[in-house]
């Protein structure tokens, strides 16, 4: 990640703290907010993500632990870094077990802030990059490679969890099942590039016209299948 695209947060409510700490911070190339309280912290966070939130452990209207557990709650990838003059083992332990990445005592070392920042980056970095793994494995394993539709296997689970749903509320439940006429002959006299072709043609035509709430798959080969919800014959 570049810094200028890095969004820091500062909570601090003595400002001879917090500004020069904007201030180099800036300078580093981060975009950097700062603010006095837990509730403007709160504010800001509701509007935009931060990466990283250095946080003072006392507030004038809560504490740094309470600030870190709004932030675990509305956006865990968010990395918070805690700073205090009144460390103990036992606050340093609170912290940690709260979610907080790392804790500094004060008057803070400018170089161990930036450390700790930069380890929390790529700790981040990480993190979202196996999400986004984790994101893909899921979708191939549900998606058809071909179409990008969802395969039958999953269209089997689907249709088990909506007719549950129909029976037990009485809605009603369809099923449209579609195939391509002649696609055999396609295939022998066009070749299976030009079959290929025309199975995600027409899966993009379903895709298009299905509702938000139909369900569409490939049920296999040339074999398309559409579940509705709530809809009758």
């Amino acid at each position: 990640m570049r810094k200028n695209s890095i969004n820091i947060l500062i909570v601090d409510d003595e400002a001879e703290m917090r500004e020069p700490l904007g201030d180099i911070f800036r300078e580093e190339g981060y975009r950097v907010v700062t603010v006095e309280n837990k509730t403007r912290a709160q504010k800001e966070l509701k509007e935009n993500f931060f990466n990283i939130v250095l946080t003072d452990l006392m507030l004038p209207d809560g504490t740094g632990l309470d600030l870190l557990e709004y932030i675990k709650k509305t956006n865990d990838e968010t990395m918070v870094i805690v700073l205090t003059g009144f460390a103990s083992l036992e606050t340093s332990i609170r912290a940690i077990d709260a979610g907080a990445f790392s804790y500094i005592q004060k008057p803070l070392n400018v170089e161990e802030v930036k450390r700790a920042i930069k380890r929390a980056l790529n700790v981040q970095r990480l993190s979202l990059e196996n999400k986004m793994l984790l994101d893909k494995l899921k979708d191939v394993s549900l998606k058809d490679s071909l179409t990008g539709l969802y395969n039958y296997q999953y269209f089997l689970e689907r249709v088990s969890s909506e007719l549950k749903r129909a029976q037990r509320y009485l809605l009603p439940l369809s099923v449209i099942m579609i195939d391509i006429d002649h696609f055999k002959a396609i295939n022998d006299v066009y070749g299976h590039t030009y079959g290929d072709i025309i199975l995600k043609e027409l899966a993009q035509c379903l895709s298009e016209f299905a509702r938000g709430n139909d369900f569409v798959a490939r049920y296999g080969g040339e074999e398309f299948v559409i579940l509705l919800p709530d809809t009758d014959k």
